[in-house]
């Protein structure tokens, strides 16, 4: 038995208006025959606006597939339940599930299809928590150091940017956008090597720099890039984050000076010394420069630890220490070792005639008397040294050459210095 025609003035146009879902009739031509309330409300176009004309919310790139699918409710009969993307009138592309019926009229004649269609309510549902998820995400990176942000590279335009971005850069996302390069101005000027990096590769491409506000303040940012490339393997498109990091370099700075640091004298502990020693000689033999170590080792100091006890000796290490800031010259460095032991690095040097002017300096402020909790004490000190490379460039030969000239000049009774090989005394 075959079902009436479709017409929108037939006993079927009246039910399809009751029905709870979307129901429209097309006729072989494609227009629209039937066109039901939820179909209004789903869609957004008026039952006068569409009956009678061509289907209007099939999208251009889904006309193949609606051709498809009419074809085979034409061949088979139905189709139930299918899954389709359409289109609003305010051009929002939409899915909806679609149950399609071939329509015959009493001859047979293919009278064309009538369809009942629902939104995906799964969809529909997930849009909205996906949306509202959005708004979340977005509620929350507002309120901190954080910026999202994807830049056009082809074009230089700004496509997107946080609001945590005005928070760390102190510019508005709109000054970005009129001015495509001002991320890269903010850059601070000893940093453009670490932040102009090579865009190659999936992502994430991180880079640690700092950049100058606004307002001028200097700030720590770390960047995740996650670059798009053409068929050529250009990049055209990134999209990234930005934390401001810089309390976590303060804390880092802060432990490197704790790890680097004596905490008794606040001078460079020997760690420090080790490494800034292996980075002078390197830059040194680069530079084609010299540079000397100089190692001091202060007599009687034991003494004054067994007659006046270990805090009486601390406090007389940091009347040393002090002192010896006082007698070093610009470029020179002084590390304690440990115990009694210092070391002063200077660099650069022209030779052995800047080693003796820094050691002679050393010496006669040491033949004043020290004076720690209202003691005066006399304590004298033994100098070596070593130039590098005149002597070695190697850094534990350095030291060791330092260390034996310093012996030398303990051995010959102290309160003087040696320079390696050239064994002359003051």
């Amino acid at each position: 038995m075959h079902s009436s025609g479709l017409s929108s003035r037939d006993p079927f146009a009246w039910l399809s208006r009751q029905a709870p879902i979307a129901v429209y009739g097309v006729d072989p031509q494609g227009r629209v025959t039937v066109w039901s309330p939820p179909a209004e409300r789903i869609f957004g176009w008026l039952e006068d606006e569409v009956i009678g004309r061509e289907v209007p919310f099939v999208p251009d790139d889904e006309r193949e597939q609606a051709r498809q699918l009419v074809h085979h409710v034409r061949r088979h009969g139905s189709v139930n339940g299918r899954l389709v993307k359409r289109q609003t009138k305010s051009g929002q592309t939409i899915d909806v599930v679609v149950w399609a019926y071939a329509q015959y009229d009493e001859a047979g004649q293919y009278q064309g299809v009538l369809a009942f269609a629902t939104e995906d309510f799964r969809t529909t549902e997930l849009s909205a928590q996906l949306e509202q998820a959005k708004t979340t995400i977005e509620r929350i990176l507002d309120t901190v150091d954080v910026c999202l942000f994807a830049h056009d590279i082809q074009n230089h335009r700004v496509v997107y940017g946080s609001k945590g971005g005005e928070k760390i850069y102190g510019y508005t996302h709109e000054e970005f956008r009129q001015n495509p390069m001002l991320w890269l101005e903010v850059v601070h000027p000893d940093d453009t090597e670490l932040a102009y990096v090579p865009l190659n590769g999936p992502g994430p491409i991180r880079t640690e720099y700092r950049i100058i506000r606004k307002d001028g303040e200097v700030r720590w940012v770390a960047n995740s890039l996650y670059p798009r490339y053409d068929d050529c393997g250009r990049p055209v498109f990134v999209e990234g984050l930005t934390i401001d990091i810089t309390e976590r370099k303060e804390h880092q700075r802060e432990l490197f000076k704790m790890a680097y640091t004596d905490l008794l004298t606040g001078l460079p502990n020997r760690q420090r010394f080790e490494l800034d020693l292996a980075d002078s000689v390197t830059k040194a033999l680069e530079g084609q420069t010299k540079l000397a170590v100089m190692l001091l080792d202060f007599d009687g100091f034991k003494n004054v630890n067994d007659t006046f006890g270990h805090h009486f000796g601390d406090e007389t290490l940091k009347a040393i220490a002090a002192r010896l800031r006082e007698a070093t010259a610009d470029g020179a460095t002084v590390y304690r070792m440990g115990g009694d032991e210092f070391t002063i690095v200077i660099d650069p040097v022209t030779g052995e005639c800047d080693v003796r002017e820094q050691a002679e300096r050393c010496l006669a402020r040491f033949q004043e008397p020290l004076c720690v909790g209202g003691e005066f004490l006399t304590i004298g000190c033994s100098i070596g040294a070593a130039i590098c490379p005149d002597h070695s460039s190697d850094v534990d030969t350095l030291q060791r050459y330092a260390d034996m000239a310093m012996y030398s000049a303990k051995e010959h009774g102290g309160q003087q210095y040696r320079i390696h090989l050239a064994q002359r005394q003051t």
